[in-house]
């Protein structure tokens, strides 16, 4: 049935938190479940650079945890059945990826993450989930 499995792009920023209270709410209307999905995008680096990468990546995988962690209590508190999983990579590819691999029914996005000034009127990574996911996608303002 359409719907059941919703993801949804959350990086904390307030457009990914109106994008899952929208989730959590055809989760309700559905009986379904939310998969948060947060996506770390590697830090170029530098080989000079080598150690002060790895413990800038640690910490920023820590921070992502956490970050799917909090979307994942908002989900749980408001009584819809959550995971989490942190990804590694560009994040709409890995979006796209795990929604394929998870068999999920909607993708669920804020227009707007933590990026730069990437867009004016839409993210790029909402742009490029809308263009190229084979499952559909919502896009939250």
């Amino acid at each position: 049935m359409f719907g059941k499995r919703i993801a949804v792009a959350f990086d904390a920023s307030p457009d990914s938190r109106k994008a899952l209270e929208r989730a959590t709410e055809l989760a309700r209307e559905l009986a379904g479940e939310v998969f948060v999905v947060t996506v770390y995008e590697p830090i170029p680096f530098s080989f000079d650079e080598g150690a002060v990468y790895v413990a800038a990546e640690n910490e920023a995988m820590r921070v992502f945890r956490e970050k799917a962690a909090v979307g994942q209590q908002l989900c749980e508190e408001a009584g819809i059945k959550a995971h989490s999983q942190v990804l590694y990579g560009h994040p709409a590819e890995e979006l796209i990826k795990y929604a394929e691999q998870e068999r999920i029914d909607l993708i669920v996005t804020g227009t707007r993450g933590q990026g730069g000034f990437a867009s004016l009127l839409l993210g790029s990574v909402a742009q490029k989930l809308v263009k190229y996911s084979p499952v559909p996608v919502l896009v939250v303002k």
